[in-house]
């Protein structure tokens, strides 16, 4: 399957890899663009963006992911597929283009903790459990059909960074599964259940969403 990847700090890299690793083809990767750094606030690129140039990938990085000209090389490229892990929301003219929609990769097991601070408010709220979700963009964020799920234990000892690290390696594998089910034709989205949805509501810097925007 042909997909175009967004993403933008280290949380997201190891999905990159596995992508570009298996059967499938990353066409393109977007992710945010540089940031001044450091006492000399040199612009740096983003994780991501490091990552793909290494691997030979075409990369956008829109100021606007309103732009026309943004969106009209997305339709260019002609994935079947967007992924997005750790992003920014996008906009329906965005991730309606390819012939089977955009997913999303987001660290918890929704619909609890919807928002740009899962990890953290799973910690902060005693969780003994988090995870991951896949599923298909909407006009709502983190609301669209579940395609699936894998849990994880939140250990006694867990802070914020040792979470995050062990549930971006496991969006690696998670995701190359996802993609892996929508090209058979096995993947079935299941409606969320709105009753049990909780917020997760915080400034994203490198969790499971980081820099939120997609849908």
């Amino acid at each position: 399957m042909n997909v175009v990847y967004m993403g933008t700090p280290d949380f997201a890299v190891p999905a990159l890899r596995a992508l570009h690793s298996s059967k499938h083809t990353a066409l393109a990767v977007v992710t945010g663009l540089d940031k001044p750094s450091g006492r000399g606030r040199k612009l740096q690129p983003t994780p991501v963006r490091l990552v793909a140039e290494e691997l030979s990938l075409e990369v956008l990085t829109p100021g606007s992911l309103k732009d026309s000209g943004f969106i009209v090389r997305l339709r260019e490229i002609g994935a079947d597929l967007f992924a997005v892990i750790a992003f920014r929301i996008l906009p329906e003219a965005v991730f309606t283009l390819p012939k089977h929609g955009s997913i999303n990769i987001h660290a918890s097991l929704l619909p609890k903790y919807r928002g740009a601070a899962p990890i953290q408010r799973a910690l902060m709220n005693g969780e003994s459990e988090s995870g991951l979700s896949a599923f298909l963009l909407e006009k709502s964020v983190d609301t669209g059909g579940i395609i699936a799920q894998l849990p994880e234990s939140i250990r006694p000892d867990d802070t914020y960074s040792s979470l995050a690290a062990r549930m971006s390696h496991l969006a690696a594998g998670f995701l190359v599964e996802t993609i892996d089910a929508i090209e058979s034709g096995s993947a079935t989205p299941i409606k969320q259940d709105e009753t049990q949805a909780i917020p997760a509501a915080g400034r994203r810097a490198h969790a499971g969403k980081p820099e939120r925007n997609r849908k």
